[in-house]
């Protein structure tokens, strides 16, 4: 009886363990190697006398092995490098608003490219500019229509198609 209800949650722990440490795997990002140093074996100190040799039963000195922390570079340059991403998002280049109001439904294309369905779609964020617009329906002849907007202004397109 053990082993009907043993086995499973083995299987179980097993499996949900394997799952947990591939998910913290992917989500951590490898860290650099710390630098290492070796230093040269020193003998201790024994009661041996120098040149005897060391009894079978006495361990062999392992190698002293240092560790050096990661310099404050890089800690720094992270620190810049968000520094200029903040600069970036508050050089933002500017953009429009162009509202959508579209009956039934429509694909939205701008400037030949298709960027979703109206609705649900109900606002697309351009670049400053001329755009040409264009609202499809399978049933329906499509419509066009030839934008130019600002930067940080807004404008809207209603169509109903019949």
């Amino acid at each position: 009886m053990m082993l009907l209800i043993g086995i499973p949650a083995a299987v179980l722990f097993v499996g949900g363990a394997t799952a947990l440490i591939r998910l913290v795997s992917s989500r951590v990002s490898p860290a650099q190697p710390l630098p290492v140093s070796v230093s040269p074996i020193e003998p201790a100190a024994s009661a041996t006398p120098a040149g005897a040799p060391a009894s079978p039963s006495e361990p062999m000195p392992l190698p002293v092995v240092r560790t050096e922390p990661l310099a404050a570079a890089p800690a720094a340059s992270v620190q810049a490098d968000r520094s200029r991403a903040g600069d970036r998002q508050a050089i933002a280049k500017p953009v429009a608003r162009l509202a959508l109001a579209v009956s039934p439904w429509g694909e939205v294309y701008v400037d030949g490219r298709k960027r979703g369905i109206s609705p649900p779609l109900t606002e697309l964020r351009l670049a400053p500019g001329r755009h040409t617009i264009e609202i499809r329906n399978a049933q329906f002849a499509p419509y066009a229509e030839t934008v130019n907007l600002e930067a940080n202004a807004s404008a809207k397109i209603k169509h109903k198609f019949r």
